[in-house]
């Protein structure tokens, strides 16, 4: 039998996710297409997500700790950071806490993908902008459905001028 998206023996190209509009995928300013930030110690992981992610249209940056996603957030600050909550150095809350806390990314949403049943509440998830929990295995499907979900609605009049 053919492994279903999302299984860990699914090849990429058995994902299908159908590029958005071109006007949905424009970064509110400067017509760039929005950059998503993926953090996972796992590689077939961002390798899978950062594929299925640039094929919709998304300009997309990998690391496989929080340690790293957090250097590179602060110096060039993405739309969106998918991440794993159990990672070696800085695990997914501790980095959507100090995303939150540093000025040029405190605005910055958080989808985290966790392989536990974690749960956090309405608080923490509004003190650290994690916008979404997703369990895995996760269909590459749903989550590229919650990444235009969440930059869909931000809201362009928060953006600075």
């Amino acid at each position: 039998p053919r492994p279903t998206p999302g299984h860990p023996r699914a090849s990429s190209s058995e994902v299908t996710i159908h590029p958005m509009n071109a006007e949905s995928l424009q970064h509110r300013k400067g017509g760039m297409p929005h950059s998503i930030l993926i953090c996972d110690d796992e590689p077939h992981v961002t390798q899978l997500m950062g594929l299925v992610l640039r094929d919709a249209g998304f300009t997309v940056r990998t690391a496989s700790h929080g340690r790293m996603a957090f250097e590179m957030a602060a110096q060039d600050p993405p739309d969106l950071v998918v991440t794993d909550f159990q990672m070696p150095l800085m695990n997914g809350l501790e980095l959507a806490t100090k995303l939150r806390e540093h000025e040029a990314t405190a605005e910055v949403p958080v989808i985290m993908l966790t392989s536990r049943s974690h749960r956090l509440d309405d608080e923490e998830m509004a003190a650290t902008r994690i916008v979404k929990l997703l369990p895995k295995p996760f269909s590459p499907r749903e989550v590229t459905q919650e990444v235009v979900r969440v930059l869909e609605t931000a809201s362009p009049s928060t953006e600075a001028a």
